[in-house]
């Protein structure tokens, strides 16, 4: 253990030496040689009490805090919080460690944990930052607004959004352009005829990257000769999905009864669903009560104090990177029972309400899948049949959607291609669940 005093012995290297007292200062026999508040060696060494930190010392503290707190103010948006956060606390902390008295080893030891922390935080940071992206211009994503049952949804419209994203070496990734209509949601192009189609879902639903002809809805749309509805939105999932059924947001917004009820999902839906997003805490949250997938509010109301670690914990890379993976494998089992409640619980408002059947297609192909997505799709796909929900998964019914040439270079959202081919599969079962509800 470092010492806790530098350029001071350690307590046990004094154990044998005599104090040595001062004109009108008292020595205390009975306590341990050495150890004595104010005590000190034969060379002047100081004693274990330390400073005292006096009126400058916490004015010269306020200050540095205050600088801190305005460089982290201007450097919200661009610059990860807690390297800063970890480097103050381990300058703090060393500062205190010189002032503390007997606590001052607890206080040093303390620092350099958070020294290891800020240090890990700036590595990742650097480390990944060649393969990170940005936008520019105003992005769609900075249209949003809150949202009664949704948490969160874009402002109405009707508006264009021309998204243009670069890695963080400038070079372009995609450039598209979004319409929205007078309700916020993604315009399909073409009338097509009715009934109409409804497609629920995250960012791959809505189409990120790729032009308004070329998303599924509008795929559909073009083979089926319908008119489809894109409810789809960036960071969505099923909570957001089974609760715009509920409230049939859809007939609110104007739109008519639906023929079939889409909804395309990937395996990062399961943990969404759970409230595990720092972007979603005022979404939608479901419990599992008796079977069934009840509303129980946002997830910040269900669950406040996991609600604020999630808010900050999206923030840090080690976290991110490092251990959010192996802490939410510890509830996994539970949250994939949540995701296939919501799910069950949609098919059946489908069924219930519109007499429509409920398409699900799992996107369980692609850049973005690992072992842990697997094992999770497989097991989804068996608790859905053990429901009597059908599964449309990708990686059996389109295995080429694992290629490379079906997303967009530098990112993990299907581009027009693969946009095309699930269309294609959702055109057929969509046909296929008609024929058969006749």
């Amino acid at each position: 253990m470092p010492n806790s005093n530098p350029g001071t012995r350690p307590l046990s290297n004094w154990t044998d030496e005599r104090l040595v007292s001062r004109p009108g200062v008292p020595v205390d026999d009975e306590a341990p040689r050495g150890a004595g508040a104010g005590s000190a060696g034969p060379a002047g060494r100081p004693g274990r009490r330390g400073r005292p930190i006096g009126a400058r010392g916490l004015a010269a503290f306020a200050a540095f805090s205050l600088a801190v707190a305005v460089v982290a103010v201007l450097t919200r948006a661009s610059f990860p919080p807690f390297i800063l956060l970890f480097t103050y606390l381990f300058a703090t902390f060393v500062w205190l460690s010189r002032r503390a008295g007997r606590a001052s080893s607890l206080f040093y030891n303390l620092s350099f944990v958070f020294l290891a922390v800020a240090l890990a935080e700036g590595w990742l940071y650097v480390s990944t930052w060649g393969g990170g992206t940005r936008f520019d211009g105003p992005y769609l994503e900075a249209q949003v607004v809150p949202d009664a049952d949704r948490g969160y949804a874009v402002a109405p419209g009707p508006a264009t959004y021309e998204d243009v994203k670069r890695n963080n070496r400038g070079e372009l990734i995609y450039r598209a352009t979004y319409h929205v209509d007078a309700q916020g949601y993604r315009v399909t192009p073409g009338s097509g005829r009715l009934p109409e189609v409804h497609f629920y879902g995250d960012s791959f639903m809505f189409g990120e990257g790729v032009q308004d002809a070329d998303t599924m809805p509008a795929g559909v749309s073009t083979r089926l000769d319908r008119r489809t509805r894109n409810f789809g939105l960036h960071g969505y999932g099923p909570h957001q999905m089974l609760r715009s059924l509920e409230q049939d947001l859809a007939g609110r917004s104007g739109a008519a009864q639906p023929e079939a009820v889409v909804y395309v999902a990937i395996l990062d839906h399961i943990g969404r669903a759970a409230g595990r997003s720092g972007w979603d805490q005022s979404g939608p949250y479901y419990q599992v009560i008796d079977g069934k997938a009840t509303w129980v509010g946002t997830a910040g109301q269900a669950k406040p104090l996991a609600s604020v670690f999630h808010r900050l914990a999206g923030r840090s890379n080690v976290w991110n990177l490092g251990l959010s993976t192996p802490v939410e494998r510890l509830f996994i089992d539970r949250d994939r029972e949540r995701f296939a409640a919501i799910v069950e619980r949609a098919a059946e408002l489908s069924s219930q309400r519109w007499n429509a059947p409920f398409v699900f297609m799992l996107w369980d192909v692609g850049p973005y899948m690992n072992d842990h997505k697997r094992t999770d799709a497989d097991r989804v796909a068996a608790l859905l049949a053990a429901r009597g929900v059908p599964v449309l998964r990708l990686s059996q019914r389109a295995p080429e959607l694992e290629g490379a040439e079906f997303y967009i270079p530098g990112d993990a959202h299907p581009n027009a291609r693969g946009q095309a081919r699930a269309a294609e599969l959702l055109a057929a079962e969509i046909t296929s669940r008609r024929a058969t509800a006749r």
